[in-house]
């Protein structure tokens, strides 16, 4: 005689959602932390080219890396065209490893967690390690090519 009509959702529907919900949620932010991580990392190599094609064009025009006039990596990088010595994203500080009238060495540390997705080309800062084969490499790694 009585029909009985649901008005509502029962709990336990109600925390299947919430559950797949919270999944979800968690998967995204995930996603955008590791899109965040590589957007970074995107930008300390750019960086990275940026400085050493200035330095490479002051070295164009000019008989070596430094002269009296020029006598640092950010100097020599200003004088072939960059408008300000970049900073690093994050916490990290690009590292300046030498640089002298016939050489120079900068090297950037990627964020990585695991080995697949450290892909620089050196795996610690120094330019001696660019032919280091793996997937472990740390840094980004920029050196004269002259």
């Amino acid at each position: 005689m009585f029909k009985k009509f649901s008005k509502g959702f029962t709990l336990l529907e109600l925390l299947v959602v919430i559950s797949i919900i919270g999944i979800l949620i968690a998967m995204g932010a995930l996603a955008y932390s590791n899109a965040q991580k590589k957007g970074r990392n995107a930008k300390r190599t750019g960086d990275m080219k940026s400085i050493q094609n200035s330095i490479e064009q002051h070295r164009a025009n000019s008989t070596s890396y430094t002269s009296s006039t020029y006598t640092t990596c950010e100097s020599l990088a200003t004088a072939g065209g960059i408008q300000a010595w970049p900073s690093d994203p994050g916490s990290n500080a690009y590292t300046i490893q030498s640089c002298t009238a016939t050489s120079y060495c900068i090297c950037a540390q990627l964020e990585c967690t695991s080995g697949t997705d450290c892909m620089g080309n050196s795996t610690a800062a120094n330019c001696s390690s660019f032919a280091t084969t793996g997937t472990n490499r740390t840094h980004f790694c920029v050196a004269n090519q002259q």
